[in-house]
Parts: structure tokens; sequence; C-alpha cells
């Protein structure tokens, strides 16, 4: 294992602790990206301790790979809605069950091929962030650099732009050249790194706008 994967290993419970000791950590968006941050940790350890034992961890992958496809789409699309109309539980249900219903064809159509679903992923968060952070810019009531809505789809936005060249270009290297392809692989490790930095910038913020909401 890398120092980057055994660092965001590390870093990913900064922002997964600061989340835990929010009191409005299950409040809108910030409770999904409390729930993504979960299965973040959850796969890192599961895959940690499956490579120590020499065990296949693909399948373990594959199903975060689908969790998180869910929970980031629904997240941002929290995210850009924000006040401007009441988002209900049946409209976040509706939400998750077309989100599942496309992940489903994604999954036919790729033939469970996981590079293929982390990389469709990837280009659709990146464009439903672009999206949001649109929004934001026209709608946002606090200063975009003080918005924890704003860093959280950044966040998003950032480590989606590395895997989309950093993991369709590193697998096939992996067959040529082993030592190139795992330094462009890394291009994932220092985005999700800097995605956890991100984050805790995010909820500080959040953490920060209820505290004077609640005054």
């Amino acid at each position: 294992m890398s120092f980057l994967s055994e660092l965001k290993n590390i870093l990913i419970l900064i922002p997964l602790i600061y989340w835990l000791r929010m009191p409005s950590k299950w409040v809108g968006w910030i409770g999904y990206l409390g729930v993504y941050l979960i299965l973040g940790f959850g796969v890192e350890l599961i895959g940690f301790i499956t490579r120590k034992m020499g065990l296949d961890n693909h399948t373990v992958y594959q199903i975060y790979a689908a969790a998180a496809f869910v929970v980031v789409h629904v997240l941002l699309f929290l995210l850009h809605q924000g006040k401007k109309m009441k988002v209900t539980k049946s409209k976040i249900a509706l939400k998750a069950s077309g989100l599942v219903l496309c992940l489903i064809i994604c999954v036919l159509v790729s033939k469970f091929n996981t590079l293929h679903l982390i990389l469709f992923s990837a280009f659709t968060f990146a464009i439903h962030c672009l999206i949001v952070l649109y929004g934001l810019s026209s709608n946002s009531e606090r200063p975009l650099l003080r918005s924890g809505e704003f860093w959280t789809g950044m966040g998003i936005l950032f480590l989606s732009t590395c895997d989309i060249p950093a993991l369709g270009l590193g697998v096939h290297l992996a067959k040529t050249d082993k030592i190139l392809a795992s330094k462009v692989l890394s291009i994932h490790d220092v985005g999700f790194i800097v995605q956890l930095v991100v984050f805790t910038v995010s909820l500080h913020f959040a953490n920060t706008s209820n505290e004077l909401n609640r005054r």
C-alpha cells in the first residue's frame, strides 16, 4: 500500500468525527454527506483488511460504487434544492428510485464492469456538480466561500474530475507499464485526500451557519 493510500485511510476520520459531533448531523444534505463518509470509511477499512488477508475485494468495491452513486446524487439534489422548496421524504424516495433504475441499466450495459460503473458515476457526478454550483452562485444567501453547500459540491467535483482520467488511463496502463500506472492511479488518492479536507471545511461552515440560525 502506498503512502497516499495509508494517509487517506487516516484522514477520512477527520471529517467523519467532525460530522458525528455535529448536533444537526442528520439535517438535509448534511446527513447524506455523513452517509457518504461512512461508506468511504467502511470500504477503505474492508479493503485494507481483505488486502492483508489476501482476499478478493472486487465485490466490495462494486457494492460501494453502487451505493455511493445513489447517495451522492441525492446529496447533490438536496444541495441544488437548497431552501427554494420543501423537500419531502417522498420526493427523496422518488429521486433515489430513479437513480437505482438508472444504476441497474448502467450495470447491465457495462456487464458488471466495476471500472465502467465508477467512471460513469464520476462523469455524472461532475455534470450534476456543475449544475449545483451554478445554481448556488446565482441563489446563495451567503458568500460562496462561507457556504457549506458550495464546498461540498466542490469536493465532489474535484474528486470526480480526478477519477475520470486517473482511473480510465491507469487501468489500461497497468497492462503495459505498472510503475507508470501506479503513479497515474495515485491521482485518485490525491483527489480523495483533497476532498476530505474540503468536506471538513464544508461541515465547519454548515455547523457555524446552523449555530447562528439557532441563536
